[in-house]
C-alpha cells in the first residue's frame, strides 16, 4: 500500500510545484500595480527588484528537475513548503494589486514561514539530484523575503508614521534580526545572505538618496552583521 501511494503523492507534488512555478511567471507578467507609497526611503531602487526574475527562474528549474531527475527524498522534504511559497507569490501580487496592505504582510509571513520550513528540512536531505539548485532557490527566495516582509510591514502604516526615519530604522532592525536568526540557526545556502545583502544595499542607496541617514546607518550595520555571519557559516561548513 505504501508503495502505491508514494509515487502518487510525489507526482501530485511535482504537478503542483510546476503549476505554481508557472503561476509565478504568469502573475508577475499579468498583475501590475503602482508600487509607490509610504516608506519610499527604504524601498530599493527599481533595478534591485530584478532579483524576482532570478528567483522565479530558479523555482522553474527546481520544478523541471523534479520531472527530469526525480529525487524522492528531496521532494518529500521541501515539496509542500515550496508549493505554498510559490503560490504565495501570486497571491501576494493580487493582494498588492488590490491595495490590501495587511494582506500583503500576512501572505509574506506565510511565504517566509514555508521557506524556512523547507530550508530546515533540506538540511537532512543527502546530496543528490537537484539538492544544490533547490538550496539556492530557497536561499535566494527566503533571503529577499526576510527583508521584504519588513518593508511591507512599514508600508501598512499611515504615511506620516511610515515616513518616520525612526520607524523605518525599526523596520530595518527587524530585517537584520530576522536574517541573523536564520543564518545562526538554519545555516542556509550562501544564496540567503547574498539576497539579504542585495536588499540592504538597495535600501542603503534609497536612504542615501533621500537623506534618510538613520535608516541608511541601520541598513549598513545590518549588512555588516549579515556578511560576518555568512563568513562564519562558510568557515564552519566549507562545502557551502
Amino acid at each position: 500500500m505504501d508503495t502505491s501511494e508514494g509515487p502518487k503523492t510525489s507526482g501530485l507534488q511535482c504537478i503542483l510545484l510546476t503549476v505554481t512555478a508557472v503561476g509565478m511567471v504568469l502573475s508577475s507578467t499579468l498583475v501590475t500595480f503602482d508600487a509607490s507609497g509610504p516608506g519610499e526611503y527604504i524601498t530599493p531602487p527599481g533595478p534591485f527588484f530584478a532579483i524576482w526574475g532570478l528567483i522565479i527562474a530558479l523555482c522553474l528549474g527546481v520544478a523541471a528537475l523534479s520531472w527530469w531527475r526525480p529525487n524522492p527524498a528531496l521532494m518529500e522534504a521541501i515539496g509542500w513548503p515550496l508549493i505554498v511559497a510559490q503560490l504565495g507569490f501570486s497571491v501576494w501580487l493580487l493582494m498588492a494589486w488590490a491595495r490590501s496592505s495587511v494582506g500583503t504582510v500576512v501572505v509574506f509571513v506565510v511565504i517566509l514561514a514555508a521557506l524556512l520550513v523547507a530550508i530546515a528540512r533540506l538540511r537532512a536531505v543527502p546530496p543528490g539530484p537537484g539538492v544544490r539548485l533547490t538550496a539556492t532557490a530557497l536561499g535566494l527566495y527566503a533571503g529577499w523575503s526576510s527583508a521584504a516582509i519588513w518593508l511591507n510591514i512599514v508600508t501598512t502604516l499611515p504615511t506620516e508614521i511610515a515616513d518616520s526615519p525612526a520607524v523605518q530604522a525599526a523596520g530595518l532592525t527587524g530585517a537584520g534580526l530576522t536574517a541573523a536568526a536564520v543564518l545562526r540557526w538554519l545555516r542556509p545556502s550562501p544564496a540567503y545572505p547574498a539576497a539579504v545583502a542585495w536588499g540592504l544595499i538597495g535600501v542603503a542607496l534609497a536612504a542615501f538618496g533621500g537623506d534618510a541617514w538613520l535608516p541608511m546607518t541601520v541598513a549598513i550595520v545590518d549588512l555588516v552583521v549579515v556578511v560576518i555571519l555568512a563568513a562564519a557559516n562558510a568557515k564552519a561548513d566549507p562545502s557551502q
